[in-house]
């Protein structure tokens, strides 16, 4: 199952979400089904940050149970999906595109492998560098660390990246 990325990330492709082990399973749908909540939100014309930090939570409750990369990459997705929602809202969306990349870094950490962990942590660089800019912060750092992510990306799954 994925998310569109939507926002200023929307040409940068899509955030996957994965599935994990059953422990946590509990937690996981709830996530997911808060992570529909909210794209049905945006849809309506509603406000989808609510939504959004339900999944955070629920994704928190499940890496209480079992720290696999899947559910950082998930709750990185769900940090990001925020941030753009905030961004959208004329609110500074950095602090979230900042839980977002350490989320997908833990990720990284446990399976350094994980093309998809590289390829999200690039699409939250390249909001976070976007934040930045729109605050007249030089954006260069955030976008290099994105070029670099997106290389480790192709170089661990050209076919996927």
């Amino acid at each position: 199952m994925s998310y569109s990325t939507g926002g200023s990330s929307a040409g940068r492709g899509k955030n996957v979400i994965m599935r994990a082990p059953n422990d946590g399973l509990e937690h996981l749908d709830r996530a997911e089904e808060e992570m529909r909540a909210a794209e049905r939100d945006a849809a309506e014309g509603l406000d989808p940050r609510p939504a959004y930090g339900r999944a955070i939570a629920a994704y928190g409750e499940a890496l209480k149970r079992n720290q696999h990369c899947v559910y950082f990459v998930n709750r990185g997705c769900a940090h990001e999906q925020l941030a753009e929602a905030e961004a959208a809202a004329g609110l500074d969306p950095r602090p979230s595109y900042g839980r977002a990349i350490v989320d997908y870094g833990a990720a990284i950490a446990r399976n350094p492998d994980l093309a998809v962990g590289y390829h999200n942590r690039g699409n939250a660089h390249m909001g976070m560098g976007d934040g930045e800019r729109a605050v007249g912060v030089d954006p260069r750092g955030s976008y290099r660390r994105a070029i670099a992510d997106y290389d480790q990306a192709l170089m661990r799954d050209p076919q996927d990246a």
